[in-house]
């Protein structure tokens, strides 16, 4: 209640400010329609001055800015690369995990750990797709 009371005396102040403002005193006053504007270019033409260069202190800081974002590409291309290895490494370590458990645990022999590898290949070349049988023969579809 405590906030609402104090927008409802801020919007209040607001107002008033805004009624007692005089055109002088404006923020924001608009262009008068009377005033000349000059051009800010005497002749109008898409061919550059050639007297016209950057200064020494924007080419510096175009340099700078340059540098800067070629070292953040280079950290975040080194960082892709170093997660991706991570990620490759921890792979490896996962199926290596799970092949002596299927060694150790349930006791399966290098037969069934050929024909495992085997069917992964298989179902990976079928881009994780199940086996598509021909309707004539699997009648459940």
């Amino acid at each position: 209640m405590m906030t609402q009371s104090n927008m409802m005396a801020a919007f209040a102040c607001c107002l008033l400010v805004a009624a007692n403002a005089s055109e002088s005193e404006l923020l924001f006053k608009g262009r008068d329609l009377q005033e000349v504007v000059k051009p800010r270019t005497l002749v109008f033409t898409e061919i550059p001055k050639p007297e016209v260069w950057l200064s020494s202190q924007s080419t510096t800081g175009l340099i700078l800015g340059f540098v800067s974002l070629g070292i953040f590409l280079v950290f975040t291309m080194v960082k892709i690369i170093f997660d991706e290895y991570k990620r490759h490494t921890k792979y490896q370590q996962d199926v290596k995990k799970a092949q002596a458990y299927l060694r150790d645990s349930l006791d399966c022999d290098e037969q069934q750990m050929k024909q495992f590898a085997k069917e992964f290949l298989e179902f990976e070349k079928r881009g994780g797709k199940p086996i598509e049988n021909d309707d004539d023969v699997n009648l459940v579809n």
